[in-house]
């Protein structure tokens, strides 16, 4: 049911089932934290993979996705290990201690607008995107958190981070 106020009158309507679409223009390249948020959006395996399947053909994008999901508390040191796991096995970083770092302060940044406010035991499920582009590494992170079933709400956390090469202090 909806209820629309216009001109002081108050309608009720039955909702139509509605689809939104939404259209990127990538055909100039598309910057790695759209790309990461995009991917951390989708919410099924098709859509991921359709959007893998359009960001491979746009520019020097390199990605992985992963999920987790359980008791916030436990969450919390389970989030780097499993996004590095994938960033590795995925391609998108080197196993390297600069590579390595820059991800990390990616993560880190990400889970602060992510995990900032969430309850310790309140229950938490997520999609992770990872998404390098050039010396940048991008993490973004969509999910879900509640503390009980009735407060069930959604984040989302975004985190950026160049990478240095060995001996620069730039």
């Amino acid at each position: 049911m909806v209820e629309m106020y216009g001109q002081g009158v108050a309608y009720r309507a039955e909702a139509p089932p509605c689809t939104l679409k939404v259209t990127f223009d990538v055909s100039n390249g598309i910057d790695a934290e759209r790309a990461a948020m995009l991917l951390a959006l989708t919410r099924t395996r098709e859509e991921e993979e359709a959007a893998k399947s359009v960001l491979s053909q746009v520019g020097d994008l390199k990605f992985a996705v992963t999920e987790i999901g359980g008791m916030s508390d436990v969450l919390r040191s389970k989030i780097a290990p499993q996004v590095v796991g994938a960033s590795l096995s995925q391609g998108v970083i080197r196993k390297c201690s600069t590579d390595t770092h820059a991800l990390l302060h990616a993560v880190i940044e990400a889970e602060r607008g992510l995990l900032m406010d969430a309850p310790m035991s309140g229950s938490m499920s997520m999609k992770i995107a990872v998404v390098r582009q050039g010396i940048w590494i991008v993490v973004a992170i969509f999910g879900h958190s509640a503390f009980h079933v009735l407060t069930n709400h959604r984040r989302a956390g975004l985190g950026v981070m160049h990478v240095l090469k060995m001996g620069s202090m730039d």
